[in-house]
């Protein structure tokens, strides 16, 4: 914009605000996908978490019944 003859500075700063305000647009697009994502993330992992838990105590179960049988 500082090069631009002065006729044309205030369109040349008109331009570079839109532009910039495309980029901010841009920014925050990206910033809210990749939060979306993290959450995304995370509840996958927990479902994952409590259904492995769920199963470590269904077999903590059958073995609990199991070392009754031998007791």
């Amino acid at each position: 914009v500082a090069s631009l003859p002065a006729d044309l500075k205030s369109v040349g700063r008109a331009a570079q605000a839109e532009v910039q305000g495309r980029f901010k647009e841009l920014e925050d697009g990206i910033e809210a996908k990749k939060q979306a994502l993290a959450q995304s993330l995370a509840q996958k992992y927990k479902e994952a978490h409590d259904r492995a838990d769920a199963e470590l105590k269904k077999i903590e179960e059958a073995n609990e019944g199991t070392f009754k049988k031998f007791a």
